[in-house]
């Protein structure tokens, strides 16, 4: 009986709601009836006073696409007002199938003039409560040639009688952080209203932009798995540097050389006096004596060109060692992996209570 009775009343209570929607609308099409058939100031005039009495926004805003209609063959230069008013309260509306190309083009022109939201994501869109990770946020919204990226807001209506949950803010197309939860409590399953308000230079009234989120929440069952810990890299690069120690080896090299052919053709200068005053020419002594003194000249010039070339040549080495920025970015996943895996030991200990959340934004179309 109770549960009849419950039906019965709110049958009763919807009754009044379902006659003054089907009134609205019959008054609509009535409307649109009219300017079709080219009463427009009348269309107009009645289109107005619905706008006024309008429940709700997605009301108002078809309700204003009809009256810049009107509009557009009755007061031109009024149209674009009534249809941004339209698109600020539903950006997803779209033109009747019935409309004509001069209306369709005004029309996108009007759209092409206002940055509308046209898509929302999380990357990624799996992420687990109390973790310490966050999913990642983007707005994308389409900014007109000239103008600064919008600022814009992302709203979750978690639950009625409460105001909003405010996700992110920041510019529109940055990267946002979102943690999964519904403030201080934990998130629920469930379909949530997501509303993303995007603001102009001037902090006017807001473009509003409506979709719903699709949250599931689960039980984390299995035990999160540690990452692999990061190759060693063995990265070695060669490159060639300076070798003092060659060119002293050379310098010294150089000076013994000069000198010892120095005092090698000193003595055999000595001794020619004396050898060709015994021997005949073209003997022996003669002979050995020239290839002496000669190959103290020789050893002379040798000398001092290697002492000149080790102060004017560049000598260098190829030596192989490790490469260090290779090094840098070893030394820096290992240090993220060892943060990961005091993180994971710590999470599996109390794995009972940690829930993985998935979130998911329904695109209208």
């Amino acid at each position: 009986m109770r549960l009849r009775a419950a039906i019965i009343i709110g049958v009763l209570a919807f009754m009044p709601i379902a006659r003054a929607a089907a009134q609205a609308g019959s008054e609509l099409a009535r409307l649109i009836a009219l300017y079709r058939a080219g009463n427009l100031e009348q269309a107009v005039t009645g289109l107005q006073a619905l706008v006024r009495v309008a429940e709700t926004g997605e009301q108002r805003a078809l309700l204003e696409y009809h009256l810049g209609v009107a509009l557009l063959k009755a007061r031109p230069t009024e149209s674009a007002a009534a249809w941004r008013r339209s698109i600020s309260l539903d950006p997803d509306l779209r033109q009747d199938a019935g409309a004509s190309d001069a209306e369709r083009s005004a029309w996108e022109a009007t759209r092409a003039q206002m940055r509308i939201p046209v898509s929302i994501r999380f990357e990624p869109a799996v992420t687990i409560s109390g973790a310490g990770d966050s999913l990642g946020l983007i707005v994308d919204v389409p900014v007109a040639t000239g103008v600064a990226a919008p600022r814009a807001r992302v709203l979750l209506a978690v639950s009625q009688g409460r105001d909003p949950l405010e996700l992110w803010s920041g510019t529109a197309g940055d990267r946002g952080m979102w943690d999964g939860s519904f403030g201080a409590e934990p998130a629920r399953a469930g379909a949530y209203p997501l509303i993303v308000e995007v603001f102009d230079e001037a902090g006017a009234a807001p473009l509003r932009w409506r979709r719903m989120l699709d949250v599931t929440v689960e039980p984390v069952t299995q035990v999160l798995s540690l990452a692999p810990r990061p190759p060693a890299i063995r990265s070695m690069v060669t490159i060639r540097v300076s070798d003092m120690e060659r060119r002293k080896r050379a310098r010294r090299s150089g000076m013994i050389w000069a000198l010892g052919g120095g005092l090698i053709s000193f003595a055999a200068s000595r001794a020619v006096p004396d050898v060709i005053n015994l021997g005949a020419p073209n003997s022996g002594p003669r002979i050995a004596l020239a290839s002496v003194y000669g190959a103290g000249l020789a050893s002379t010039l040798y000398g001092s060109m290697k002492l000149l070339s080790s102060a004017t040549r560049k000598y260098e080495t190829t030596v192989v060692v490790p490469d260090e920025g290779a090094l840098q970015r070893q030394r820096s996943a290992e240090s993220v992996w060892l943060a990961d895996s005091v993180r994971v030991t710590s999470l599996n200990a109390r794995r009972e209570s940690l829930r993985r959340v998935t979130v998911r934004v329904r695109e209208r179309r």
